[in-house]
This record gives C-alpha cells, sequence and structure tokens, in this order.
C-alpha cells in the first residue's frame, strides 16, 4: 500500500475512533466554565477536551499559524484603550487558555473580526471548524470568582455544550480541517506565548496609525496577511 494511502487511512480512523468515543461520552448543554459549576456537572466539558486530545494529530496543529483577532468592536466602536488590551495579551503568562483562528501555512490570513491580530504559538487542547460549535465563554477577568480559583493554574477554555451530533465539527487533523471555514473556526491554545502581529490590510490609508505604533513599541515582527513582513 502506497504510504500516503496508509496514514490517509490511519487519520480517518482516529477521526471516526473520535466519533465512536463520543456517541456514548458526556452530553450536556449550556455549562460556562467562568460559572464554576458543580464538580458532576464540569465533568463533561473535562471529558471532551480528554477525550479530543487523546485523538487529534497535535503536530498537525503544531503546525497551523494562530492568531488571536483583536475586535474591531473593542477598538473601534467601544473606542478601548488599544494600548492596554495589546500589553494584557502580549504580557499574559500563557496559562489563561487563549481562543485562536488557526490557518493553513500559506494561507492567506484574515477574519471578519478584526484587522489587527496576536500571532500566537502554544498547545492547541480543543478545536472545531465552527466557534458557535464551542463557545468557549468569556475572558476570565469578566468573572472574579473564575479568576480567583484559577489564579495559579490559570483558565481553561471548555465546550459549552456537547451532543454526540457535534462531534463531526471537531478538528482532529488535516483532513478534517476545513480550509472553507478558517475565518469561524476556533483552536484554543494553552502555555501560549505572543510572537508577532498581523495587519490583515496593510494600506497605509486604512491602518490606524496608533495601533500600529504601540505595536511597534513590543518590539515583535509585524505581517501581512500572506505573512510577509510589514514595514510601517
Amino acid at each position: 500500500m502506497h504510504i500516503r494511502q496508509l496514514i490517509r487511512e490511519i487519520l480517518l480512523e482516529d477521526f471516526e475512533s473520535w466519533i465512536t468515543a463520543t456517541k456514548s461520552g458526556p452530553a450536556y448543554v449550556d455549562i460556562q466554565t467562568a460559572e464554576m459549576p458543580s464538580k458532576g456537572r464540569a465533568r463533561g466539558p473535562r471529558d471532551i477536551k480528554r477525550i479530543w486530545n487523546q485523538h487529534a494529530d497535535h503536530q498537525f496543529f503544531d503546525s497551523l499559524i494562530k492568531v488571536h483577532w483583536l475586535s474591531s468592536y473593542n477598538l473601534d466602536m467601544r473606542q478601548m484603550n488599544a494600548d492596554r488590551l495589546i500589553k494584557s495579551i502580549i504580557n499574559g503568562t500563557g496559562r489563561d487558555e487563549i481562543s485562536t483562528m488557526g490557518y493553513l501555512p500559506g494561507a492567506r490570513l484574515g477574519s471578519m473580526w478584526g484587522r489587527y491580530g496576536v500571532l500566537i504559538q502554544g498547545r492547541t487542547t480543543l478545536a472545531a471548524n465552527d466557534m458557535d460549535v464551542l463557545l468557549t465563554g468569556e475572558h476570565p477577568g469578566n468573572y472574579p470568582s473564575a479568576r480567583k480559583k484559577w489564579k495559579s493554574s490559570g483558565f481553561p477554555r471548555r465546550a459549552s455544550n456537547f451532543q454526540p451530533y457535534m462531534a463531526s465539527n471537531y478538528i482532529l487533523d488535516r483532513s478534517s480541517f476545513d480550509t472553507l471555514k478558517t475565518d469561524g473556526n476556533e483552536l484554543v491554545v494553552d502555555n501560549w506565548k505572543a510572537v508577532g502581529f498581523v495587519v490583515s490590510d496593510p494600506d497605509i490609508f486604512a491602518i490606524n496609525k496608533n495601533t500600529i505604533m504601540i505595536m511597534k513599541k513590543f518590539k515583535l515582527p509585524i505581517y501581512d496577511n500572506n505573512m510577509n513582513p510589514v514595514e510601517l
């Protein structure tokens, strides 16, 4: 048998084993990590992450470009302090899991969320082609009790809903990665660090010069949406 065909069949078997494992696994509705559910209710979201990690091709996820996009709603409509927002990510400990979008190497980077993003490196702990499948919740800073509980270990992000039919929307490997949904997928990343910035539209007339100056202050490389270095 040709080696590529063999690899393809192994990956297919692994995805099918994930589907099978979740058919008899936990099913639950609307359990937000930040709400600190009882241990019994929290077991389902934890089990889904555990099963996913057993079946995921982590080498594939390490190869993906991961971007945490800075929301245009926060930067523009709410007029949030861009310096404080970017600094909170750059100076993050990496213990609090972060949501990113994943792209294949060589793919064009872009998102409906915003024009600016932070490049992230770390270990993927959960992934789906549609972020609405995971609904991993808000930042722990919005929930003082949750922030206190996970102060030392870091805030986890978990799927707030799961039913067996949702399993087919998860990403386990290259074959289950939907390239048509990269502007709406979600990869949860742990033990991460910021390694650069992305400006999806480097047109000098479209960018916010103040945001660019803030990015340059952190001395991390800046790239356009084709991962070409940008000098602005």
